[in-house]
C-alpha cells in the first residue's frame, strides 16, 4: 500500500429493499468477477441446503451486469431473500484491490448491522452451504459473536479466523465492528495494510470491546477440509481449487444458475451446432456457404454472437458489436433471432470458444448444461500460417483504430517489431494455433463425435465435397448445392499490401516445439494425418 491517503467509498442501498427475514441473514462482500465465480453458487447452495434464510450481497466495483443477475437471483430463488448494496470503487494497483477485497465485508458489515437486526452469518464468497444452518443459533447459544478463535497460535494473525462469523446485532457486537472497521480503516489510511489485516484488526478490537460474549464456532460451520458432514465449507486459498467434492459441489451450484439463466429461451431457438473456430482458418467463408441451405439458420445481426459465453462476456460483446444492451439471455435471443423460421440447424459461428486461455472462460460447461448434444465444427489452418493472419488481422484493426484515435495504443501495433509483438505482447497468438489444446477443454463433457474437423485447405480446395461432408454431419439434404462457395470472405488487407514478416530463428523454434508437439496429439485425437510443412526457409529470416 503507498501512503497515500485512503477515502471510503459512499455505501449505496438500493431502494426497494426488504431486510426482514424469519431465519438468519447471511452477509458476504465481493467484486464483479467473485460474484459470478462463487456468489452466486453460494446463493444456490444457501437455497437449496437450507432454505428460509437470507442472503446479502455487498458489490465493490458496479457492474451493471451484477445487478441483471441479482435480479435472476431474486426471481429464481424462491426459498431465498435476496437483497443488495454496493460502493462504486477503481483500484490503483492489484494489492490495494488484494486488501481491500479481505477486510471490505467487515467494513460494511458495520455499517449494515442495524439495517439487518437478524442474527448474521458472515460468509468469504467462495464458501458453499452443505447442509442446514438453522441449528447454528442453537448452537452458539447466547453468545454475541462466534468464530474459529486460536488463542494460542504464535501469530496474531493467526488467532481470530474470519472465513465464518456469527453474530447478535446487540450494541456491544456492533462496537467490536466498528473498531474492527476503524482499524482497518487506518492501517489502509496511512499506506500499512497487508494480508491478514481483518484478522489482526478483530483480535485488537476483541481487547477493546469488554464484556462481549464470544465463543469458538463449531469446526462443521467453518469446513477447510469439506467433509460429508459439514454444514459449510470455507473456501480456502488454492485448496478448494484442488479437492475434487469442492469442485463437484461448485459445479452442480453453477451448473442450477447457468439452467435458471436461460429460462424463457425458447428451446428450438437455442443453436444445435457451433463453427468453434479456428479464428482465420476461414470461419466466415464456412459460415457464408452454410447460411445458404435453408435448413440451416444463422443470426442476421452478427456473425460471432457468442450465445454460450458467460452472460457478462455476452452483454459486453453484443454491446460493442451491435449497439445493443441486453438484460436477459431471453432479450438476447430476440434481438439476434427476429427472422427464426424454424429451420432445423441454428448456428453460432463464434471462435471464442477456442481462444482459451484469453477468452471463452466458462463457455464449455454453458454449452454442455444447456445443449449437451452440440456438433461442432473445427476447421483448422496451418498452424504458422493462422498466427501470421492473425497478426495481419491485428494490421488491419490498427489502420481502423488510427482513424479515430490516431494516438491510441492499438494504432501503433504496425510500428512495433514483428517477432517482440508476437512473443511479448500477444500471448493468444500460439495457444490458438494449438488445436489440440484448444479440444481438449472440451473432453470429457463432449464426445469426438460430435465433432467434424475440417482444413481450411480442404474447404478452398475442395468446397463442394467439403460443405457435402458438413451437411451430411449436420443430418440436413446433403444434395444442396451452394452457389457461392468459391468466394472466400473476410481476407486481410494488410497481408496484401505488406510482405509478410518472417520470424526469427529462436522465436520460430520455440513456437514450433508446442506446435509439432500439438499436431502429434491432434493426429492420435482424431487417427488422421495434417500435412503441414514446417520449413525454416519460409518463415524464418
Amino acid at each position: 500500500m503507498s501512503s497515500q491517503a485512503f477515502s471510503l467509498p459512499q455505501l449505496s442501498i438500493p431502494k426497494d429493499q426488504h431486510f426482514s427475514v424469519t431465519g438468519i441473514q447471511v452477509f458476504t462482500a465481493c467484486d464483479p468477477i467473485y460474484f459470478h465465480e462463487y456468489a452466486i453458487p453460494l446463493a444456490y447452495s444457501l437455497n437449496t441446503n437450507s432454505p428460509n434464510n437470507a442472503l446479502h450481497l455487498h458489490i465493490f466495483g458496479y457492474d451493471s451486469v451484477v445487478i441483471d443477475h441479482i435480479y435472476m437471483l431474486q426471481q429464481s430463488l424462491k426459498n431465498t431473500t435476496i437483497t443488495w448494496s454496493y460502493e462504486k470503487i477503481e483500484f490503483p494497483n492489484r494489492d490495494k484491490k488484494t486488501v481491500y477485497c479481505s477486510c471490505v465485508r467487515f467494513i460494511r458489515l458495520s455499517q449494515l448491522i442495524p439495517f439487518f437486526n437478524k442474527p448474521i452469518l458472515s460468509l468469504d464468497t467462495d464458501s458453499l452451504i452443505i447442509s442446514s444452518i438453522d441449528n447454528l443459533p442453537k448452537d452458539v447459544g447466547m453468545n454475541e459473536l462466534a468464530l474459529r478463535i486460536r488463542l494460542n497460535a504464535k501469530k496474531i494473525e493467526h488467532k481470530l479466523l474470519a472465513s465464518t462469523i456469527y453474530l447478535q446485532p446487540t450494541l456491544r457486537s456492533q462496537a467490536f465492528f466498528k473498531q474492527a472497521a476503524n482499524a482497518i480503516f487506518k492501517a489502509m489510511d496511512a499506506g500499512t495494510a497487508k494480508w491478514y489485516l481483518d484478522q489482526v484488526s478483530f483480535y485488537e478490537a476483541l481487547k477493546k470491546t469488554p464484556n462481549l460474549k464470544v465463543q469458538d464456532i463449531a469446526l462443521k460451520y467453518a469446513d477447510f477440509n469439506f467433509s460429508d458432514d459439514a454444514c459449510i465449507w470455507a473456501g480456502k486459498g488454492t485448496k478448494k481449487e484442488l479437492d475434487t467434492r469442492y469442485k463437484r459441489a461448485l459445479g452442480v451450484f453453477r451448473n442450477q444458475s447457468i439452467l435458471d439463466e436461460w429460462q424463457g429461451v425458447p428451446k428450438t431457438q437455442i443453436p444445435n451446432f457451433a463453427i468453434i473456430g479456428a479464428m482465420k482458418a476461414g470461419t466466415t467463408s464456412l459460415y457464408a456457404y452454410l447460411s445458404e441451405h435453408p435448413d440451416i439458420y444463422f443470426s442476421n445481426k452478427e456473425k460471432e454472437p457468442g450465445y454460450f459465453l458467460p452472460y457478462m462476456e455476452h452483454k459486453r460483446r453484443l454491446q460493442k458489436n451491435i449497439g445493443v444492451d441486453i438484460h436477459s439471455r431471453q432479450q438476447a435471443f430476440q434481438v439476434l433471432m427476429p427472422d427464426y423460421q424454424g429451420q432445423k440447424m441454428v448456428g453460432d459461428a463464434s471462435v471464442y470458444y477456442t481462444q482459451l486461455p484469453s477468452k471463452g472462460q466458462g463457455s464449455h460447461a454453458i454449452i454442455h448444461a444447456i445443449q449437451p448434444n452440440m456438433k461442432f465444427i473445427y476447421v483448422l489452418r496451418h498452424p504458422i500460417e493462422r498466427i501470421l493472419s492473425h497478426y495481419f488481422y491485428h494490421l488491419d484493426a490498427a489502420q481502423g483504430t488510427a482513424k479515430t484515435n490516431p494516438h491510441h495504443p492499438q494504432a501503433k501495433i504496425g510500428d512495433i517489431d514483428f517477432n517482440q509483438y508476437i512473443e511479448e505482447g500477444q500471448q493468444n497468438f500460439i495457444p490458438t494455433s494449438l488445436y489440440a489444446l484448444q479440444l481438449s477443454s472440451f473432453f470429457p463433457q463432449f464426445a469426438k463425435s460430435q465433432f467434424l474437423i475440417l482444413t481450411s485447405e480442404e474447404l478452398k480446395q475442395r468446397p463442394h465435397e467439403t460443405l457435402k461432408k458438413t451437411f451430411e454431419f449436420l443430418s440436413v439434404d446433403s444434395s444442396f448445392t451452394c452457389q457461392f462457395c468459391d468466394v472466400q470472405h473476410n481476407t486481410s488487407y494488410s497481408k496484401q499490401s505488406r510482405p509478410q514478416p518472417k520470424f526469427k530463428p529462436e522465436l520460430y523454434r520455440k513456437i514450433l516445439k508446442f506446435v509439432l508437439e500439438d499436431v502429434a496429439k491432434l493426429e492420435q485425437m482424431f487417427d488422421r494425418k495434417f500435412d503441414w510443412d514446417f520449413s525454416e526457409q519460409k518463415y524464418v529470416e
